[in-house]
């Protein structure tokens, strides 16, 4: 079977030069990596990115954790892997939900995250944006336990009757029903004939059942 010709093609930090041999019936290729170095690798190894410089990405990623290690001792805790892995949804644009559209992280480093939010108080916090529109920055953060954070998501997006959270078409009826889940069960919170109505029934439930991290359709202000 003729070998595979990707000379000159690039993987991660490796540039293919040529074939140099055979691993278990598997082509061997020689690379130049972009800090200057060697590698011989498994074609495959390079084409599915496990194996994507010469070492010396491995070596800087080590030297980072070192460098985290003195600056705030915190590279192994809970609140360091949270604030990394909200750093990495902000920069993938593969993540619709987050830098798919537009959601930035805005803390300059660990220290003004960790002083802002403080330790986590307990494992079955997460991060949450209080606006959950808005990007990861100061004023927009806290920690809030899973079951909260469902109470502040917004409406699922797809083909629904309605506009808004917690409201519904009733079936074969004209009128709108509000509704509110709370500890997996839905609460019925009447019909009506607006829409908007509905919605506004369905926050006034929220702000009484969720507090602070109920996820209202209109302006919290405009129930004051």
């Amino acid at each position: 079977m003729p070998i595979k010709n990707i000379a000159g093609q690039k993987f991660g930090r490796l540039t293919a030069l040529r074939p140099v041999g055979k691993d278990n019936r598997t082509t061997v290729w020689l690379f130049r990596c972009e800090c200057g170095g060697t590698k011989k690798t498994r074609l495959g190894q390079a084409t599915t990115g496990t194996t994507r410089s010469c070492g010396c990405l491995s070596n800087e990623n080590r030297a980072r954790i070192s460098r985290a290690h003195k600056k705030h001792g915190m590279y192994a805790s809970a609140e360091f892997r949270i604030y990394q892995g909200a750093k990495n949804r902000c920069s993938d644009p593969k993540r619709p939900n987050y830098a798919g559209r537009g959601i930035k992280f805005l803390f300059t480093s660990f220290e003004q995250f960790f002083k802002e939010l403080g330790p986590r108080p307990s494992p079955r916090h997460t991060l949450d944006r209080i606006r959950t529109n808005e990007h990861y920055q100061p004023g927009n953060c806290r920690w809030i336990t899973i079951q909260q954070q469902s109470w502040n998501r917004g409406k699922f997006r797809g083909k629904y009757s309605s506009r808004f959270k917690g409201v519904s078409r009733e079936r074969r009826q004209t009128k709108w029903l509000a509704t509110i889940c709370q500890d997996g069960r839905n609460h019925r919170l009447g019909t009506f004939t607006s829409e908007t109505e509905a919605a506004r029934k369905y926050d006034e439930a929220a702000i009484i059942r969720f507090g602070e991290f109920a996820h209202l359709n209109f302006p919290a202000e405009s129930y004051a």
